[in-house]
């Protein structure tokens, strides 16, 4: 959209609800002149006040901007249920993936200790050779 038909927007909405330019202006925080060159004038519309005067009109900047609403509040009614359903769903894969890390953290915790146990007999295996292997040399050299 530019400016002209967002000004247009803002200028046929400020008429529906009756409110003057003045009013809008004191509103707004701003001067009379200032606030009619937003709505008429060389002021870009696309300021910090759209959402004041969005909020003023009790619509929306996409209002304001499109000249209607993108959404209804049907739809704005699901979209908020897709979030809901979303946040849901990605609070339970948190749970669910944090829950899976531990179990494996532990089995790795399991396989590692298991692995130590295995080493220990490795060299109580290689001790053992060695001391058979030390055993028969003097053996044969007597």
């Amino acid at each position: 959209m530019d400016d002209t038909t967002i000004k247009a927007n803002i200028s046929r909405l400020r008429k529906k609800a009756a409110i003057s330019q003045e009013e809008m202006a004191d509103r707004i925080g701003l001067k009379r002149n200032a606030y009619r060159n937003i709505e008429c004038g060389s002021t870009q519309i696309l300021n910090a006040h759209l959402p004041q005067i969005a909020q003023i009109l009790g619509t929306t900047t996409e209002s304001l901007v499109f000249g209607y609403e993108p959404f209804g509040p049907d739809e704005l009614q699901d979209l908020t249920e897709v979030r809901l359903t979303y946040n849901e769903r990605v609070v339970t894969l948190r749970k669910e993936y944090e829950s899976q890390l531990e179990e494996l953290r532990k089995q790795i915790a399991a396989l590692e200790e298991k692995l130590a146990g295995k080493e220990e007999l490795l060299a109580a295996k290689d001790d053992i050779i060695a001391y058979q292997r030390s055993a028969l040399k003097n053996a044969g050299q007597e």
